[in-house]
């Protein structure tokens, strides 16, 4: 009885450490994911911000090249540099937003993933086992 009390705790050990060892690699390779989609998130931030400032000097140009007559060399240069300002603009908001949602739904995502994660060797004298959990 026992020698197989003492099987089945090596088998319980063994089995524990090798399930740990995929835990802990499947565990780093969503932080490692979070990470990276935290830093898409953030630089998303960043372009829609930019983005938002680089439209209003474009707008602010295409205003000013209608208000300014003096010459129209400089009329018709501001002009194109407020719509080239106000297109590179829009182009840069649009392009932050969908970074920005893309990488926060993927560290929402791998969160998850993340807390799913559990495993553990149950020692009660009623029960005598290795547990494995993953919620979906």
């Amino acid at each position: 009885m026992k020698n197989i009390f003492l099987i089945v705790m090596s088998a319980a050990f063994v089995l524990n450490i090798s399930l740990s060892a995929q835990m802990d690699q499947k565990k780093y390779l969503y932080e490692g994911k979070i990470e990276k989609f935290r830093k898409m998130r953030n630089k998303g931030i960043a372009l829609t911000v930019s983005g938002i400032g680089l439209s209003a000097i474009g707008t602010g140009l295409l205003i000013s090249s209608q208000s300014d007559h003096n010459t129209e060399d400089d009329a018709s240069l501001k002009f194109l540099y407020g719509v080239c300002a106000a297109e590179i603009g829009v182009d840069m908001i649009i392009g932050g937003i969908i970074f920005s949602a893309v990488g926060a739904r993927k560290i929402k995502q791998y969160k998850k993933k993340l807390n799913n994660l559990s495993m553990g060797i149950i020692y009660t004298p009623e029960k005598l086992g290795i547990s494995l959990t993953y919620r979906f």
